[in-house]
This record gives structure tokens, sequence and C-alpha cells, in this order.
């Protein structure tokens, strides 16, 4: 075949045409048909899917046609983004898409070190199976030599390629440089920060890191990747495959799996919904509610409440919320800027939304707070309130703030407040009786904050009396609010 003679007479080929080189090497006679469906096979993982690989479903083996374009969008991302994380219902093939890009990403390129982290030493032999079973029904046209196989690992010896799957531990990966590295139901996995810890250090040098779970409560490594994707904090692109897109799962089928299942097991299950632990402060589905608002129009003459918790941008973040008088979002934005920068910003979003503004004064708020109040002096269209966090202002800020979700009063639109609200709770103090509000190990609170401290805002607008130094008193700017109280820090 004068195609394989040039081929092999090429001194640098591509890595896919080596791995197409020597599968053609086995003596294998190609025509026109086969060699572009190998071709377009070993490009395109989506192709591979739906064209090649057989999986297994509830009645029994199912023919490559049968996979549904929610999977093949899935089976894309994956080939394109070099890290994802997918939110996935239970039954929906996503084992099976894990396992075959697996096996196509290790007999198609060479020189591939693909590892994939299980939460248990059966789950990974399951998985293992089902790779072998995608390459046993492949084309022969189509295999690369196998060299060691067995219930954990395969080679492909021609072209330096192995997979290897195996139970979690922090050190499954460790001392290893891969390409490809697979968390199979993460938030499941005991020891997930050492795990994560570990899997990161390994794919730094441009390594694939793939995460897929069914959700298992919130303050796990899972929701906290998935929530920072989300919220545009990661790099990772967010997927998300639900039962409901799949046509399989008829309405007879539905009914009957949630017959056998109770309420929060269908919802964590099947309907992808990240359920709160521990002592939760708000409702998830209170936060639901409220977050699925547009944001609202600013109107010429209107007066805002705004709110910011403020950081150097160094480890923190800066979180900023601005609320109309109804109490529906106009702005919000969450940023790393440096001290001085984000000051200047700020500056420009005051001017853009005056009204009343709430500070939190501690650490760099007072920076924030004296520049601003400075900047703004004789502006009477904007005030400056500072702020003094403590357990106790702390407690009475969120009072105001839970009572508002729970009477679902507040009209939201922010996807980083409403993940924040989910993560937090009520804690104990080890030393004393008191019940401190915070976040999750590991998450963050600064919308949250910049939240309340804007909804205490609201109950400023429309006093009459001087409420900073450098306010030469509010007028009658708009009809002051129920809510509103003389003592003004806290």
């Amino acid at each position: 075949m004068q195609w394989r003679k040039d081929l092999a007479a090429t001194s640098r080929r591509p890595p896919l045409a080596d791995s197409i080189y020597y599968i053609m090497n086995n003596n294998i006679i190609l025509n026109k048909e086969n060699l572009a469906h190998l071709v377009k096979g070993t490009q395109s993982f989506p192709y591979f899917l739906k064209n090649v690989v057989y999986f297994q479903g509830p009645g029994g083996p199912l023919s490559p046609d049968k996979w549904e374009e929610p999977q093949l969008k899935i089976a894309q991302s994956l080939q394109d983004n070099p890290e994802t994380i997918v939110l996935k219902s239970r039954q929906c093939g996503m084992s099976w898409i894990l396992a075959a890009y697996t096996l196509w990403k290790a007999a198609f390129r060479p020189h591939s070190r693909v590892i994939i982290l299980s939460t248990t030493e059966t789950a990974a032999k399951k998985l293992k199976q089902r790779i072998n079973f995608i390459y046993d029904n492949m084309p022969t046209y189509m295999k690369s030599t196998i060299g060691a196989n067995n219930v954990e690992s395969m080679e492909f010896k021609d072209i330096a390629s192995y997979i290897s799957c195996v139970s979690s531990a922090p050190t499954s990966s460790r001392g290893e440089t891969v390409s490809l590295v697979i968390l199979d139901e993460f938030a499941f996995m005991e020891k997930a920060d050492l795990i994560w810890s570990a899997v990161r250090f390994t794919a730094t040098h441009g390594g694939q890191i793939i995460i897929s779970s069914t959700p298992n409560g919130v303050g796990n490594e899972f929701h906290r990747i998935w929530a920072d994707a989300n919220n545009g904090l990661n790099s990772f692109v967010p997927l998300k495959l639900h039962y409901s897109e799949l046509s399989f799962y008829t309405e007879e089928m539905i009914a009957k799996l949630k017959q056998g299942s109770n309420s929060d097991a269908w919802n964590q299950e099947m309907e992808c919904s990240f359920l709160l632990s521990g002592r939760p402060v708000f409702s998830i589905i209170d936060v639901e509610e409220i977050c699925k608002h547009p944001l609202k129009i600013p109107v010429e003459g209107e007066v805002f409440a705004g709110g910011i918790d403020p950081s150097d941008g160094a480890i923190d973040f800066t979180g900023i919320m601005v609320l109309s008088q109804q109490w529906r979002e106009v702005y919000s934005e969450v940023h790393r800027k440096p001290l001085v920068e984000g000051i200047e910003y700020a500056k420009r979003l005051l001017e853009k939304y005056p009204g009343i503004w709430i500070i939190e004064k501690n650490n760099h708020g007072s920076a924030y707070i004296a520049e601003l109040q400075k900047h703004f002096q004789f502006n009477p269209r904007v005030s400056i309130i500072p702020f003094t966090t403590s357990n106790k202002t702390k407690g009475g800020l969120f009072n105001r703030l839970t009572i508002a979700v729970e009477k679902q009063e507040l009209m939201l639109n922010s996807k980083i407040v409403k993940n924040e609200m989910m993560t937090m709770q009520y804690v104990n103090s080890q030393d004393s009786n008191a019940t401190h509000i915070k976040a999750f190990t590991g998450y963050h609170d600064d919308m949250v904050m910049a939240l309340a401290l804007a909804l205490r805002a609201t109950g400023y607008i429309g006093h009459q009396e001087p409420i900073s130094g450098y306010d030469y008193g509010i007028r009658q700017l708009a009809p002051a609010d129920p809510w509103a109280k003389r003592s003004l820090y806290g």
C-alpha cells in the first residue's frame, strides 16, 4: 500500500499518524472506507463514541448509534478542554464515556499515561472491565497491539501508552507525570483534599484532568471545585449530564424509580442537588427561588444600596453587591484587584450607583472607607457607612438576611451568591457556648457578606440625619424603610 509506504518513510510523524502506522503494520489490509473510519475515529472522540463504542445498557449491550446528543456534547468537551468537571445523574452513561475516552486517549496517542482513580478497588476493576468490553468490540483494524493486560492496567506496547485503574489514595498518582487523570465519583472519595493536591501536582506539566461525580452534599472538594468553576474562579469547564436529557428515561421509568427512593436520595442521585448538611444558614429551596431573577436595569436618579467586603487581592476576594430599594439585584462582582486599584475601581462604581454604601471596616476596609469618604465628602448623593464585624454584629446582619431569604423577598441573579449561600453554616465555638456563622473550610463568603451589607444599607435610604462623618445630611431621597434603625454601626 502506497499510503503505508509514505507514512513509514516519514521521519517526523505526528503522534496520531504514529498510532495509525503501528495499527497498519499489523498486516491488516484496509479498504478506503475502513481507512477513513480509522482516521476519523482517531481524530475525533465524539465520532469514535458514536461509531465504534458498544456499551452495556439496562437491557444488555447497545450499539454505538444509541449514544445521544447530550452524551456526545460531553465527549466533545472532554476532547477540547484540559480541565473538565462533570456533575451527573446516576445511570447516564458517564462511566462508559470515561472508559471510552481513556481507551481513545491511550490507544491513539503515543506515550500517553492515563490514570483513573475510583472510590474503591471494586469500582476500579469494574471500570477496567468496561475498557476491556469496548476494546474487544472495536474493529480489528482499529486495535493497537496489547502488551500487559490485567484487572487494573492495560499496555499498548507499540506506542508506549498505558492505562491504570486504581482505587483512590493520596499516593495513587504521586511521583508520576501523566497525560490524563480521571477522578470518578470524586465527591465520595475519602481524603479527597489530599488526593486533589497530589493530582493537581501530577498534572501540572500539560496533563489533562477530568472530574466526574454525582453530588454528595456541600463542603467537600468536588462541590468546592464545581462551585468555583461555575463562578469563574478556576480553569475547569463545568458540565452537567441530567437524566431528563436522555430519551431512555421515560415517564414510566422515572415514576418507577421515584417509588423506590426517598426525596433526599432522589434529589441527590438524580436531580444533581447538593443537599445541605450540618446546620445550614439558608434553605437550599429558598436560595434556588430567590436567585433566578433577572438583573434590575438602573433608572436615572435612582438611589441604590451597596455593600463591599474588601480585600487587598493577595489571598482573599473583594465582594461587591448593589441592590435597588425593592431588594432587587442591580449589579454584583467579585474580584482580586490590588488594594489601590480596588479602591479606584470602587470610586467609579459608587459614582455609577450613588446612594448608601456600607463597607466592612475590618482589615483592608479601613483604607477603602478613608479614601471613599474623602473622595465623596462633598457629594450629597453618596454616603459611606463603616461596619465593624464581630460575632455579635455578624449575627444581627445575617438575621436580617435569613429573614429576607426565608420570605423570598430578595430578587437576585448572581450564581456566586447562590453558591456561597449554600456553604454557610452555624458552627458552635469550641471554647464557649456561642454560635458563629461561617462558610465551610476552603469556601468564600465575600459575596454573601456584601449582600448582607447592601441589604442593611437599604434600611438607611430615607434618613434625614447624618450617617457618616463626611455626610452633611441625607435628604428625603426615598420613603423610610421599616427596617431602618438609629444605631448605624452594627
